[in-house]
């Protein structure tokens, strides 16, 4: 399989999505290359009709977001009418919530290309939030992910927080308007647990994320039950 890589110094480095830059020679400034962004791949090829091996030699890469017209043209090149009639072998992920099991087969291309495109369009700060909300999501379906994509704006991520402790000192500074750094002695894991259970806040590798349409910081009374559900 061809996938772009070449040999740097005695290893093999994959360079799909990557172009190796030209050198300046003294007289000629290099031409600058403009590499697409890709959320996802797969390797696509005709629907085998008995034996997978039939058609994975001839499966070729595509990079989504793609144009819907490319993405069958390319179905069209594998003796398949639209690019859902094909099947996949692999499949590679920008986003490691989204794997080929949320994703499933074909039938949901359309699903996955219309993330990809929304989620390229996410600047940086809203591409942490939102894995944030998916890692948070249990269970998570293709359709939920789209969803919560569309409502990105109306979750709310602490990024410096990685535990509840951290969670207690930010809270109480926000809500009583101290300096952060007068808690920088508070030990109260606890506190932030129980409040977080309050709020419906989740842990993630990316900060701590809201319930969709509530914040992390508004004021909740003790005998408040807790949330359940991030989306």
């Amino acid at each position: 399989e061809n996938d772009g890589g070449i040999y740097i110094g005695g290893c093999y480095v994959i360079t799909s999505g990557y172009a190796i830059p030209d050198v300046y020679d003294g007289e000629h400034l290099p031409e600058e290359r403009m590499v697409k962004p890709y959320i996802f791949r797969l390797l696509i090829a005709e629907a085998p009709v008995n034996d997978p091996a039939e058609t994975v030699d001839n499966a070729e890469w595509i990079e989504l977001p793609i144009a819907p017209d490319k993405a069958n043209c390319i179905a069209k090149a594998h003796n398949e009418d639209r690019i859902e009639d094909c099947v996949y072998f692999d499949f590679e992920s920008a986003i490691p919530q989204i794997n080929n099991e949320v994703f499933g087969d074909m039938m949901d291309f359309r699903l996955l290309n219309m993330l990809a495109g929304r989620f390229l369009d996410m600047s940086e700060s809203d591409q942490i939030k939102y894995k944030a909300i998916l890692e948070g999501h249990k269970n998570i379906t293709l359709k939920d992910a789209v969803d919560a994509a569309d409502h990105l704006s109306e979750y709310e991520l602490a990024y410096f927080c990685d535990g509840t402790n951290d969670f207690a000192r930010e809270y109480l500074a926000h809500n009583n308007g101290l300096d952060v750094r007068w808690l920088d002695q508070l030990c109260a894991p606890h506190l932030g647990t129980a409040i977080l259970e309050r709020l419906g806040g989740t842990i993630t590798a990316y900060g701590i994320i809201s319930v969709r349409g509530k914040s992390l910081f508004g004021l909740v009374p003790f005998e408040k039950p807790s949330e359940k559900e991030i989306i």
